[in-house]
């Protein structure tokens, strides 16, 4: 199944970040051929397809720590590769799958190391107020004084999520920023996936953030996303809203999985069920 798609050209849309033609080769092997995606603010697009689709390639082009062979991509408006180092902490925030840290600093301090982009130097009452707040928000304040490396991982993983939101709480010169996901939840029990992606989304909500997040949970993409673009060995197979895409005949062509799409009782919204 081919979910026909519209790919945005950078004249046309508004999107805070973008990728036009991306194309990545590893050898003889094409590890992305070709995918175009966007965010605008205060949207939460998803990332989603199986293992070795390309998602996480794909953040760390859009994210610039990996140069295409073919493509461009677009950050508020200007090529990524124009924004200085300093520029782009300021405009972008990305969380890795890995945030290895083995140094006693207290999950509070971890915080606060997201705003010295901002400041270049000593913090100030703001910036720890900030920090602070961060940690409100992924319900980790009581995590503040505590040593970072004894935290568990899906508590580690707290933290880092409001370590990034810290480093771009505030705007930049009025620019828009964007905000960059590796499966934000794969380390959290059920109670604290549904409080990391409500703090995100009421953050791209009200900051007007763009959100692009790699995700495997298809309902918490359901319930989160805004859109939803499919992905299955470095190509796009699809993209669109939740309740549009997430389909049975498209879970099929993604996963090779018979499964079936119910309404959740309250909200209405898909959920999916397997066999």
């Amino acid at each position: 199944m081919q979910i026909e798609i519209t790919t945005p050209s950078f004249s046309e849309t508004s999107a805070v970040i973008q990728a036009r033609g991306i194309v990545l080769n590893c050898g003889e092997r094409r590890l992305l051929d070709k995918v175009s995606v966007y965010a605008n603010a205060g949207e939460i697009l998803a990332l989603m397809g199986p293992n070795g689709a390309g998602k996480s390639t794909l953040l760390k082009v859009l994210s610039g720590d990996t140069v295409p062979a073919q493509g461009e991509v677009q950050l508020a408006g200007k090529p990524l590769n124009s924004w200085n180092i300093r520029e782009l902490s300021l405009l972008r925030g990305v969380l890795a799958q890995q945030n290895h840290l083995t140094f006693s600093f207290s999950a509070l301090q971890v915080v606060e190391f997201g705003r010295f982009a901002q400041k270049m130097g000593a913090l100030d009452t703001e910036d720890k107020l900030i920090a602070s707040e961060a940690l409100g928000l992924l319900e980790a304040n009581d995590l503040a004084y505590r040593d970072y490396t004894t935290l568990s991982g899906g508590k580690q993983a707290r933290v880092q999520c409001a370590r990034v939101l810290a480093q771009i709480w505030r705007p930049w010169n009025q620019k828009p920023r964007a905000l960059l996901l590796d499966e934000p939840t794969a380390a959290l029990d059920l109670r604290h996936q549904t409080t990391v992606l409500k703090a995100v989304q009421g953050f791209a909500k009200r900051e007007k953030v763009a959100v692009i997040a790699v995700v495997h949970d298809i309902n918490l993409a359901a319930r989160f996303a805004d859109r939803i673009v499919w992905m299955k060995a470095g190509q796009v197979l699809g993209e669109g809203s939740p309740d549009k895409t997430i389909t049975p005949e498209l879970l099929h062509t993604v996963y090779g999985l018979r499964a079936s799409i119910i309404r959740h009782p309250q909200n209405n919204l898909s959920i999916v069920a397997l066999p």
